[in-house]
Protein backbone atom coordinates (compact mmCIF):
# COMPACT_ATOMS: atom_id res chain seq x y z
CA UNK A 1 0.00 0.00 0.00
CA UNK A 2 2.81 2.38 0.88
CA UNK A 3 4.51 1.82 -2.46
CA UNK A 4 1.27 2.69 -4.22
CA UNK A 5 0.99 5.90 -2.22
CA UNK A 6 4.62 6.75 -2.94
CA UNK A 7 3.82 6.44 -6.62
CA UNK A 8 1.29 9.26 -6.29
CA UNK A 9 2.93 11.37 -3.58
CA UNK A 10 6.40 12.79 -3.60
CA UNK A 11 7.93 15.40 -1.29
CA UNK A 12 9.98 17.02 -4.05
CA UNK A 13 7.45 17.37 -6.84
CA UNK A 14 3.74 17.75 -7.51
CA UNK A 15 1.58 14.66 -7.34
CA UNK A 16 0.76 12.73 -10.46
CA UNK A 17 -2.92 13.40 -9.68
CA UNK A 18 -2.60 16.92 -11.11
CA UNK A 19 -3.76 18.60 -7.92
CA UNK A 20 -3.42 22.38 -7.72
CA UNK A 21 -1.26 21.95 -4.61
CA UNK A 22 1.52 19.69 -3.41
CA UNK A 23 0.63 16.74 -1.20
CA UNK A 24 3.22 14.61 0.51
CA UNK A 25 2.58 11.11 1.78
CA UNK A 26 2.88 12.46 5.33
CA UNK A 27 0.27 15.15 4.60
CA UNK A 28 -2.02 12.51 3.17
CA UNK A 29 -1.56 10.24 6.20
CA UNK A 30 -2.20 13.18 8.54
CA UNK A 31 -5.40 14.08 6.71
CA UNK A 32 -6.79 10.54 6.97
CA UNK A 33 -5.73 10.26 10.62
CA UNK A 34 -7.25 13.62 11.58
CA UNK A 35 -10.45 12.86 9.66
CA UNK A 36 -11.01 9.71 11.70
CA UNK A 37 -10.18 11.47 14.98
CA UNK A 38 -12.46 14.43 14.24
CA UNK A 39 -15.29 12.29 12.79
CA UNK A 40 -15.54 9.16 14.95
CA UNK A 41 -19.18 8.53 14.02
CA UNK A 42 -18.22 8.51 10.34
CA UNK A 43 -15.57 5.89 11.08
CA UNK A 44 -18.02 3.82 13.17
CA UNK A 45 -20.61 3.94 10.35
CA UNK A 46 -18.13 2.97 7.64
CA UNK A 47 -16.84 0.05 9.72
CA UNK A 48 -20.39 -1.12 10.43
CA UNK A 49 -21.30 -1.23 6.73
CA UNK A 50 -17.89 -1.96 5.20
CA UNK A 51 -17.63 1.35 3.35
CA UNK A 52 -14.15 2.39 2.23
CA UNK A 53 -12.80 5.82 3.12
CA UNK A 54 -13.47 8.42 0.38
CA UNK A 55 -15.19 5.86 -1.84
CA UNK A 56 -18.16 7.04 -3.93
CA UNK A 57 -20.44 5.44 -1.32
CA UNK A 58 -18.65 7.36 1.45
CA UNK A 59 -18.85 10.70 -0.33
CA UNK A 60 -22.65 10.56 -0.65
CA UNK A 61 -23.31 9.69 3.00
CA UNK A 62 -25.21 12.08 5.24
CA UNK A 63 -23.64 12.95 8.60
CA UNK A 64 -27.12 13.52 10.01
CA UNK A 65 -28.23 10.00 9.04
CA UNK A 66 -25.05 8.59 10.58
CA UNK A 67 -25.65 10.54 13.78
CA UNK A 68 -29.24 9.31 14.08
CA UNK A 69 -28.17 5.69 13.58
CA UNK A 70 -25.33 6.04 16.11
CA UNK A 71 -27.71 7.61 18.65
CA UNK A 72 -30.28 4.86 18.06
CA UNK A 73 -27.63 2.20 18.71
CA UNK A 74 -26.52 3.99 21.89
CA UNK A 75 -30.09 4.25 23.21
CA UNK A 76 -30.89 0.66 22.28
CA UNK A 77 -27.77 -0.71 23.99
CA UNK A 78 -28.49 1.40 27.08
CA UNK A 79 -32.10 0.24 27.19
CA UNK A 80 -31.11 -3.41 26.88
CA UNK A 81 -28.73 -3.06 29.83
CA UNK A 82 -30.61 -0.71 32.14
CA UNK A 83 -34.32 -0.50 31.33
CA UNK A 84 -36.34 -3.26 32.99
CA UNK A 85 -39.51 -2.27 31.12
CA UNK A 86 -37.70 -2.59 27.80
CA UNK A 87 -36.37 -6.01 28.79
CA UNK A 88 -39.84 -7.41 29.42
CA UNK A 89 -40.65 -7.45 25.73
CA UNK A 90 -44.39 -7.56 26.39
CA UNK A 91 -45.11 -6.69 22.80
CA UNK A 92 -43.57 -10.02 21.75
CA UNK A 93 -45.43 -12.24 24.20
CA UNK A 94 -48.59 -14.04 23.20
CA UNK A 95 -51.54 -12.10 24.48
CA UNK A 96 -54.12 -14.14 26.33
CA UNK A 97 -57.67 -13.14 25.53
CA UNK A 98 -60.50 -14.13 27.83
CA UNK A 99 -63.65 -15.39 26.16
CA UNK A 100 -65.82 -12.98 28.16
CA UNK A 101 -63.86 -10.01 26.75
CA UNK A 102 -64.77 -10.93 23.16
CA UNK A 103 -67.99 -9.62 21.58
CA UNK A 104 -70.82 -12.11 21.27
CA UNK A 105 -72.05 -13.44 17.93
CA UNK A 106 -75.17 -11.30 18.28
CA UNK A 107 -73.09 -8.15 18.78
CA UNK A 108 -70.97 -8.96 15.75
CA UNK A 109 -74.06 -9.54 13.59
CA UNK A 110 -75.46 -6.09 14.44
CA UNK A 111 -72.34 -4.15 13.41
CA UNK A 112 -72.79 -1.84 10.41
CA UNK A 113 -69.85 -2.11 8.04
CA UNK A 114 -71.50 -0.26 5.18
CA UNK A 115 -69.23 2.76 5.58
CA UNK A 116 -66.23 0.51 4.97
CA UNK A 117 -67.69 -1.29 1.95
CA UNK A 118 -67.30 1.55 -0.56
CA UNK A 119 -63.68 1.12 -1.65
CA UNK A 120 -63.93 3.21 -4.83
CA UNK A 121 -65.39 6.22 -3.04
Amino acid sequence: MTSLLKKYFSREKKTQLDLPFEVSEKDFDNFVYKWNIENPIDRWYRQKYGIRFNSPEHRVLSFIDMLFEWKEDQLYNSAIQDDNEYKKGDYLRKQEVKQEDLPSDEELMTLDFSQFDDIDG
